[in-house]
């Protein structure tokens, strides 16, 4: 009977009641912050990122229970994944000490939350198998990159004007850091999601939307720092992107069955091949349309969206050859079994399986 208990506890990290717990509080969070936010109430300088500092420390209380449940590598992902958060939280604790910061031009509370990219970085390391490592497989990588450059590119595309509406030191990392910090964090969970044992795909699922919840609060607090005057939209979508990415993280964390015993089976990464065609295909009408309407493209967005075509091609023609060698795998022994019924007809009742 312990035994079957420790079982359990290992397959199940978070309990679903746990879960559904903290998600109805960040729901909750979500819906008071946008009041705040949307009426311009004063107290939402105060308010917001203390109603964020708290969502993320619940997240990092959860995702550290997690930890402690899965001893050994399994649950390296979970502790760094509670050192993230928990530098999210710290950010909103300093942000709250300083209500009425410049926005323009950042501060000290930017630098846990900066620091809280690589570490979600190391969470998908983590959910890899130990002897995959850097070792993933070309067509994985491919898949990879060709997110990168699409998100990448897609964020040049929508943060069009923000080089000229933003001034001050932190003009270049947010114009061109924040849309590239989103980039990685996609290919990145793409390759987890693509590369991880069926086991843990789910988590890596989960670990994905994470990213672009992430990323979306890059690109979401970009913009609202760029459109301060113009109104709390793109406040609002970074604070309800900053809740969801600790609902999907808390998500993965569940998910997880480390105690799984991976069948070793290679499958091919169609799912991770179709998000990102799809979205190198987003990326490059955004900028097909951009110069139909008679939006400059500058020479490095040029630039990328040539390689995107370039890596969406390979990426195609590596798709076509594996649906080529498949298809010969399966029509060769069919063509051999025809022939052999051809030149032998054996009775019905004498007929046995070819190797049978």
């Amino acid at each position: 009977m312990p035994d079957r208990r420790t079982r359990s506890a290992a397959a199940r990290p978070v309990g679903a009641g746990t879960v559904a717990a903290v998600l109805s509080l960040l729901a909750l969070l979500g819906t008071g912050t946008t009041v705040l936010q949307l009426t311009a109430s004063p107290w939402a300088a105060v308010l917001v990122p203390a109603a964020l500092a708290l969502a993320s420390g619940a997240g990092a209380a959860v995702l550290a229970r997690t930890a402690a449940r899965v001893p050994g590598r399994a649950g390296r992902p979970w502790r760094a994944m509670t050192l993230a958060a928990g530098l999210l939280a710290l950010g909103q604790v300093l942000a709250v000490t300083r209500p009425y910061r410049d926005m323009s031009t950042g501060g000290i509370e930017d630098l846990p939350t900066l620091l809280a990219v690589p570490v979600a970085v190391a969470v998908a390391v983590f959910l890899l198998p130990p002897r995959t490592g850097l070792r993933v497989g070309a067509r994985v990588l491919l898949d990879g990159a060709v997110l990168t450059v699409a998100v990448a590119v897609l964020g040049s595309v929508v943060l069009d004007e923000l080089p000229v509406r933003v001034a001050g030191p932190g003009q270049g990392l947010i114009a061109a850091g924040y849309p590239l910090v989103g980039a990685v964090l996609c290919g990145v969970g793409l390759v987890t999601v693509t590369a991880v044992p069926e086991a843990r795909r789910r988590s890596a699922t989960w670990l994905l939307a994470a990213f672009v919840a992430m990323a979306t609060v890059a690109l979401g607090g970009a913009l609202g720092r760029a459109s301060a005057g113009d109104g709390p939209l793109w406040d609002v979508v970074t604070v309800l992107a900053w809740l969801t990415m600790l609902g999907t993280s808390l998500c993965a964390a569940a998910a997880d069955r480390p105690a799984a015993v991976p069948d070793g089976r290679r499958v091919l990464p169609l799912r991770g091949a179709v998000l990102a065609c799809g979205t190198s295909t987003a990326a490059l009408l955004a900028v097909t349309g951009g110069v139909l309407t008679g939006r400059p493209v500058s020479g490095l967005e040029a630039a990328a969206a040539a390689v995107l075509l370039v890596l969406t091609s390979a990426r195609t023609l590596s798709w076509a050859l594996d649906a080529a060698r498949l298809t010969r795998r399966w029509s060769g022994p069919r063509a051999g079994s025809a022939r052999w019924c051809t030149a032998a007809t054996p009775s019905p009742s004498s007929w046995t399986p070819p190797g049978g």
